[in-house]
């Protein structure tokens, strides 16, 4: 049984900026949301649980936290929203709400944290003449999907140390 959700703003045992029926709601209105819609409440927990972990482990936000003691990184202060106004330093912003039920959603759908099966997703080793590429097989999958990235733009970045999408460069050498 998973952990009990705790979304109290500043709260030392915050673990979640949404709860199972924020996320329901959510996603009343969603398309293609089966994955969420179809899932076992526990399951929707472990996805909020692990959404929310990933999302503050992995964010660099913008601002600073508004209690030193609070549990999550939100709520901040010195946040600004795309009209210009400061986020409330008492709540959690509703776009980081929406982020992390989009994330979940996209959590329950397939293992993000796996190691990567990259043979049939991508390549393995390719050579072309003297050129040769190996992906790295530890390579990150993509801990957040394009869309939920886009949302949270505005109040933070994905830790470029943080292996989305795996080598963002490669060496190539002559054999």
């Amino acid at each position: 049984m998973p952990s009990t959700i705790v979304t109290t703003p500043k709260s030392a045992s915050a673990n979640s900026f949404i709860d199972v029926a924020y996320a329901d709601t959510y996603f009343d209105d969603s398309l293609n949301a089966t994955a969420w819609t179809g899932a076992v409440t526990d399951d929707k927990t472990r996805a909020l649980l692990q959404a929310a972990r990933l999302m503050d482990d992995l964010m660099i936000w913008k601002g600073d936290i508004t209690d030193d003691d609070q549990a999550l990184s939100w709520p901040r202060y010195g946040v600004w929203d795309h009209e210009g106004d400061t986020y409330d330093e008492d709540t959690y912003p509703v776009i980081l709400e929406r982020a992390q039920a989009e994330l979940a959603h996209y959590l329950l759908k397939s293992d993000r944290i796996a190691e990567p099966g990259l043979l049939g997703q991508g390549f393995s080793e390719v050579q072309a003449g003297p050129v040769k590429v190996k992906v790295d097989k530890t390579a990150l999958l993509d801990y957040f999907p394009t869309h939920v990235i886009a949302m949270l733009s505005h109040v933070g970045e994905v830790n470029p140390d943080a292996g989305r999408n795996g080598p963002s460069s490669a060496t190539l050498e002559r054999v």
